[in-house]
């Protein structure tokens, strides 16, 4: 899923999706692969969600304050990786 993520992201990010930024500990599709991950496995818990992350994909850790901060921020970014999606499926 990360790397599918990743790649989605790479390609086709939309032009009013913010830039990533290279200070950050972790890549817009880590936090997005965590949060679905957690919504998936864990009922929507991104606590456990994250720490499965850490513990078993080797995820940098990262404040539950840093990560709270990062992922409202990706709220339009993911609903723009679903609808570009929805139309290369389409195609």
């Amino acid at each position: 899923m990360y790397c599918f993520l990743a790649d989605l992201l790479t390609k086709t990010r939309p032009k009013w999706a913010r830039p990533a930024d290279p200070r950050r500990h972790l890549s817009d599709a880590q936090v997005l692969t965590t949060a679905l991950v957690a919504a998936r496995y864990f009922g929507g818990n991104l606590a456990l969600g994250k720490r499965y992350m850490e513990q078993h994909w080797g995820q940098q850790s990262l404040d539950k304050s840093g990560f709270n901060h990062q992922l409202p921020a990706l709220a339009d970014t993911l609903a723009g990786l679903f609808a570009t999606f929805g139309r290369m499926l389409k195609a």
